[in-house]
C-alpha cells in the first residue's frame, strides 16, 4: 500500500473540495482505501494541523507545494485550485526520505550547541584571555557555536516546511538591488572572495519572502564553497528569461558522485565530513528545494563529478506595477528585514564557513 504513494504516472492524482472531501481518485495504487465522499484527513495523521494550514493558504493562492510526512516517508505534493471548489493533488517523488531519520542526530546537535555555548560563556567569564592561546580557544568555541546555530536554524526551517507551518510573507522584491546588497555583505569577508555576482541593469521584480530567498541562496552557496577549491570561482548570475527571473549559481567544485542530483535534495544526505569544522546535517539543499516550491518557484540542479554544479532558481516575474518612489532594497532595509529572530543569516553563514583562507582578491559585483 505504501508504495502507491510514489506512483506518479499521468493517471496518479486525486481531487477534493475545499474541505478535504475526496471527489475523485485516479491512482494506479491508491495510497489509502478511501472512497469518494470521505475526508483525506487520514493522509495527515502524522501532522494533522498541516491540513488546516494548507486550506487557509490555498484560499488566497491558486496553487502551492508542501511536504507531507506519511508512514516513514517524506512526500512532496503539488496542490492546484482548478475551480472555485475543486482542488487537484499530485505527488512528486523527487524528495522521499524518512522525515524522522535525523531526529537522534538533531537532538545530539542541539545538546552539543547548548553545551558549547555554556562552556564558551563560562570560559569568557572566568578568564581574562590575555594570551593568544586563550583567545584562539575562545574564538574556536564561538565559531563552533555559530556553526551549530546554523544547523539549528536549518532544522527549525525543515520542520516548519514538512509540517506545513511555514507562512511566507510575500512582498515585492527588486532582485537586482537584493543581489547588490548580498554581494556587498559577502565582499566584506575574505572567505567569500571567490564569489562573483553578475546582474543586469534592468530592475527584475518578483513577489517573494526576502528572508526565505536569502536563505535559499545562502544554503546553495554553503555547498558550493564547501566543495570548491579556494581559488575556484563561484558565480551568481541574475537573468530574465521570458516571464521568469532566474538565479544561476555555478561552481567548479567536486560535483555530485555520478551526477546524482536527487540525492542532493534528500533530507540528511551529506557528503561533508562527519567530524570537521564544515560538517553538515544534509538539510541545506532540501530546505532550498522546499522553500523555492513554497514561494512558487523551482530549482533545477545539474552536476558532473569533478567538474562542478550549477543550480537554477526560477521565479515568476511580478506583474504588479511598482509604487511611485519605490525605495525598497537599500542596505538598511535588508539589514533589518532579513534577520531571523536575533540572528543575521549572513553573519551565521559566514561564521559557519570555517577558518579563513588566503585569498588574492575580494569578491566583485559586475553589471552585465
Amino acid at each position: 500500500m505504501d508504495n502507491g504513494l510514489t506512483s506518479t504516472s499521468a493517471n496518479s492524482w486525486f481531487e477534493t473540495d475545499l474541505q478535504g472531501i475526496l471527489l475523485s481518485l485516479h491512482w494506479d495504487q491508491p495510497p489509502l482505501p478511501l472512497q469518494t465522499g470521505q475526508s483525506i484527513a487520514p493522509l495527515f495523521e502524522e501532522a494533522p494541523h498541516q491540513l488546516t494550514n494548507l486550506f487557509s493558504q490555498i484560499s488566497v493562492r491558486k496553487q502551492l507545494s508542501f511536504a507531507l510526512p506519511y508512514r516513514g516517508r517524506l512526500l512532496l505534493f503539488h496542490c492546484q485550485k482548478i475551480s472555485a471548489n475543486v482542488l487537484r493533488w499530485e505527488a512528486d517523488p523527487s524528495v522521499s526520505a524518512d522525515p524522522f531519520a535525523g531526529r537522534n542526530e538533531e537532538t545530539a546537535q542541539i545538546r552539543e550547541c547548548l553545551t558549547a555555548m555554556d562552556n564558551c560563556l563560562s570560559y569568557l567569564l572566568e578568564n581574562s584571555l590575555e594570551s593568544s592561546f586563550e583567545q584562539d580557544m575562545a574564538n574556536n568555541a564561538l565559531n563552533r557555536c555559530q556553526l551549530l546555530m546554523k544547523h539549528c536554524l536549518n532544522m527549525e526551517r525543515y520542520h516548519q516546511l514538512i509540517y506545513g507551518e511555514y507562512q511566507p510573507k510575500l512582498r515585492r522584491v527588486n532582485l537586482r538591488i537584493f543581489l547588490n546588497y548580498l554581494a556587498q555583505e559577502l565582499g566584506r569577508d575574505p572567505r567569500c572572495s571567490q564569489v562573483k555576482t553578475f546582474t543586469t541593469r534592468d530592475n527584475i521584480c518578483i513577489q517573494s519572502d526576502p528572508s526565505a530567498l536569502l536563505e535559499i541562496i545562502l544554503n546553495i552557496l554553503t555547498n558550493s564553497l564547501a566543495f570548491s577549491p579556494a581559488d575556484a570561482p563561484v558565480t551568481i548570475r541574475l537573468e530574465k528569461q521570458e516571464n521568469f527571473a532566474v538565479f544561476r549559481l555555478s561552481d567548479e567544485g567536486n560535483g555530485l558522485p555520478g551526477g546524482d542530483v536527487n540525492r542532493a535534495i534528500t533530507p540528511y544526505f551529506s557528503l561533508k565530513p562527519e567530524n570537521g569544522q564544515r560538517a553538515g546535517l544534509g538539510l541545506g539543499l532540501t530546505n532550498a528545494y522546499l522553500l523555492s516550491q513554497a514561494l512558487g518557484g523551482s530549482i533545477l540542479i545539474s552536476s558532473k563529478e569533478n567538474y562542478g554544479t550549477t543550480v537554477l532558481l526560477r521565479f515568476p516575474l511580478s506583474q504588479e506595477e511598482p509604487d511611485s518612489g519605490e525605495t525598497i532594497g537599500g542596505r538598511d532595509y535588508y539589514s533589518d528585514l532579513l534577520k531571523r529572530g536575533h540572528f543575521n543569516p549572513i553573519q551565521v553563514f559566514l561564521a559557519a564557513l570555517g577558518p579563513p583562507h588566503t585569498a588574492s582578491s575580494a569578491g566583485t559585483n559586475t553589471v552585465l
